[in-house]
């Protein structure tokens, strides 16, 4: 079970990016399991919602006749 938390970071955002705003942060907890960075990237890239599988798949299909690149991601799965 994970649960999701608003933070104020503590961050000197003109050292890390200058303009930007961090208005929107959060913290998520997932229990027990211990994750890095890299791990949950991965996790967040390759389990996606289904949605977002059917859409790409549909610009694949659009944009095949007119010679356009597709992302690939049909020969992915």
């Amino acid at each position: 079970m994970s649960s999701v938390h608003e933070v104020t970071p503590n961050v000197d955002a003109n050292a890390v990016l200058a303009g930007a705003q961090f208005i929107d942060a959060f913290r998520v907890e997932i229990g027990t399991a211990s994750l890095d960075a890299r791990q949950a990237c991965t996790r967040m890239v390759l389990h996606g919602p289904r949605w977002v599988d059917v859409l790409v798949r549909l610009r694949n299909l659009m944009v095949t006749p007119f010679g356009l690149k597709t992302s690939g991601e049909a020969t992915s799965r």
